[in-house]
C-alpha cells in the first residue's frame, strides 16, 4: 500500500513538471513580446532610437 501511494505523489510531481514546461514553452512569445515592448519603452524614454540591425534581424536600443 506505501509503495502505491509513493509512486503516485511521484507520478503526480512528473504530471506537475511537465505541465509547468509545457505551460512555460506556449506563453514565452507573450512574454518575450511584453520584454520587447518594455525596452522599447524604455529605450524611447531614455533618448534612445528603437533600430532593426538587419543583417541578425535584431532589434536594438541606439542611444548618441
Amino acid at each position: 500500500m506505501g509503495v502505491r501511494i509513493a509512486w503516485t505523489i511521484v507520478a503526480l510531481i512528473i504530471v506537475g513538471a511537465v505541465a509547468s514546461a509545457l505551460f512555460r514553452v506556449a506563453t514565452a512569445p507573450d512574454r518575450i513580446q511584453s520584454r520587447k515592448d518594455t525596452a522599447k519603452e524604455v529605450c524611447v524614454k531614455s533618448g534612445g532610437e528603437w533600430v532593426i540591425v538587419i543583417a541578425g534581424r535584431q532589434e536594438v536600443c541606439k542611444r548618441g
